[in-house]
């Protein structure tokens, strides 16, 4: 059984000096969380407001603590902050290195905890789960170990900067509560963050008009892949990225693909002469940190990536971001424009305590005043690609459209958006409020004739409609099948899906009644088909027909006689014999 009993929440430190007063209300809102019973708890926190420090100083002395991380940079800069802010030294549970699992901290990835159920070794020996970028990897096994080591006793403490996955599906179908949230927009505000500049380029070349729209999802890879690769589209990203690139400045380009990011940076530097770096996942370790380091502390000045800088890279001095991957991913855009978002060294030290006012004089007097983000989209604008202004302010659809359009290839500081924003929805209702007086109008010089039709009803009778907008069931998962409603999927796949597919106890129910009311709608057809065939025939042939159906055949009517005689024969002798026995008595 754990140590951390019903009332270990009360008896975590209550402030630490070295907290911001935002984290010291994260702590506040953990502890009251834990308080009223739940285990399972979620913190968001933006990009660059210390999510490490916050969860490193939660726990009271002695507690035992064990850190999920998604990957490997993220365990040595996990473990460099322990040894800092705890004064103690942590175990590592990772690849070939095993941890002691009573250790005070005890840092490991997702993968190593997994892979052959090593995470058991914690089960009932750990008081605080602590699982860092909470919306990466968070798979059907990682909850099923995460719920073993609840039932042993463990309290979980999930931390992101997104609390959503890529699908739009809330993590809160496993956390119990989103405990305590800042948003990015209110960071910026009070001055812990740099505020962003936004830049909207349409390049013409890169048409998603093709595109399938699914709601909920973002592109489908390959096809936008296909397009992001063009030869057009190519050359127009290397020209736009080197013609707003500033000289000195630091710069990251997120690029969709592996081939689309190296044919990108053989542009940039066979036409345009810029040298920049590139990482990606297939590099070896050796070459991703040469090209990593020939731009964090060499002399090129833009860095292309492919899915590797996006979590867990921390780079104050980057203040250029160039988006070469359109995307309806929320998440993906807030992660990526969150890597800029880092104010200088030093700029913010010892004003913890200071009013945002002086926190942003401070920002805007440093090297890094802002960064911008360059937002590149489609020449279709049929699709609602997610952009600046997604993250930064609260719109409407039609106003957003306006202010994103008059955005392209203008530099927009946060006051500018804010200020188009507000007039766009102003102009908005005046726009509104003018239509409702001319509708007004209108009605009142209609002149029409009224119809209608009435019907008395029983208030207490059943309904006798259907409901023309009835929901139903759709099919969670398959290549073919997937969003589809379930009466259209075939039933061989159904019947695959019962027998291998880990289905939930409630959708392994779905399926089963979706089988079951096809078979009752077979039987039905079936009766309903020798209904039909049979429905004129007179009452002897369906007496003949029921007959034979039962192999029974009818008796001729000389037969019928001779039956019947029989039978008065028989009641004559047996009403005679009777007679005799009553008189003997």
């Amino acid at each position: 059984m754990a140590s951390w009993d019903v009332n270990k929440s009360e008896a975590l430190p209550l402030f630490d000096h070295r907290l911001r007063p935002y984290q010291r209300e994260s702590h506040t809102a953990i502890r009251n969380s834990y308080r009223t019973g739940k285990k399972r708890i979620l913190i968001e926190l933006p990009t660059g407001t210390g999510k490490t420090r916050t969860f490193t100083l939660l726990p009271k002395d002695g507690a035992r603590s064990l850190i999920i991380v998604p990957m490997l940079t993220l365990i040595e800069q996990t473990v460099k902050s322990i040894r800092s802010l705890r004064n103690c030294s942590p175990d590592v549970e990772q690849a070939g290195l095993w941890a002691v699992p009573e250790t005070e901290f005890v840092v490991a990835s997702w993968h190593s905890l997994i892979r052959n159920d090593r995470y058991k070794r914690f089960v009932g020996k750990v008081d605080l789960v602590v699982v860092d970028e909470a919306h990466w990897g968070f798979t059907t096994s990682a909850r099923d170990m995460l719920n073993a080591l609840v039932e042993g006793g463990a309290r979980v403490l999930g931390v992101t900067a997104t609390a959503y996955r890529g699908d739009k599906q809330a993590l809160c179908g496993f956390y119990e509560e989103v405990a305590y949230c800042l948003p990015l927009r209110k960071a910026i505000d009070d001055g812990w963050l740099v505020p962003p500049r936004v830049k909207v380029h349409y390049v013409k070349s890169i048409n998603l008009d093709g595109l399938a729209k699914k709601a909920g999802a973002d592109f489908q890879a390959e096809e936008l892949d296909k397009i992001l690769r063009s030869e057009e589209a190519l050359q127009d990203l290397a020209a736009l990225i080197t013609r707003n690139h500033r000289a000195g400045a630091k710069g990251i380009v997120f690029a969709h693909s592996i081939k689309q990011a190296i044919l990108l940076r053989d542009i940039m530097v066979d036409r345009h002469g810029m040298t920049c770096s590139l990482v990606h996942s297939k590099q070896s370790d050796e070459v991703y940190a040469s090209e990593l380091k020939e731009f964090m502390v060499g002399d090129r000045e833009l860095i292309i990536n492919v899915g590797i800088l996006t979590t867990g890279w921390d780079f104050p001095p980057l203040s250029e971001i160039f988006l070469a991957k359109p995307t309806k991913a929320l998440n993906k855009y807030t992660q990526m424009i969150g890597r800029a978002t880092r104010s200088l060294e030093g700029v913010l030290d010892g004003l913890d305590l200071a009013s945002p006012e002086e926190r942003r004089a401070a920002i805007a007097a440093s090297a890094k005043p802002s960064f911008v983000i360059h937002d590149i989209t489609d020449s279709s604008r049929c699709h609602k690609l997610c952009s600046a202004l997604d993250v930064l302010s609260e719109q409407t659809g039609k106003a957003r459209a306006k202010v994103v359009e008059a955005m392209e290839e203008k530099e927009t500081s946060l006051e500018e958006l804010d200020a188009a924003v507000a007039a766009e929805m102003e102009q908005e209702r005046q726009e509104q409020k003018l239509n409702r007086e001319a509708e007004r109008k209108r009605r009142r010089g209609i002149v029409v004739g009224v119809e209608w039709d009435s019907e008395d009803r029983d208030a207490f009778a059943e309904p006798d409609r259907q409901d023309a907008r009835r929901r139903e069931w759709r099919c969670p998962f398959g290549k073919k099948w997937k969003g589809q409603p379930m009466k259209v999927v075939d039933k061989g796949w159904i019947e695959w899906a019962l027998r291998s597919a880990n289905l939930t106890p409630m959708w392994r129910k779905v399926f089963v009644e979706e089988l079951d009311s096809r078979r009752n709608r077979a039987r039905f057809d079936i009766q309903a088909n020798q209904n039909d065939k049979h429905r004129h025939e007179t009452p002897s042939e369906r007496k003949q027909r029921l007959f034979s159906a039962s192999s029974i055949s009818l008796p001729s009517a000389e037969e019928t006689a001779r039956q019947l005689e029989e039978g008065r024969r028989y009641a004559m002798r047996n009403a005679e014999v009777h007679t005799k026995e009553v008189g003997r008595e």
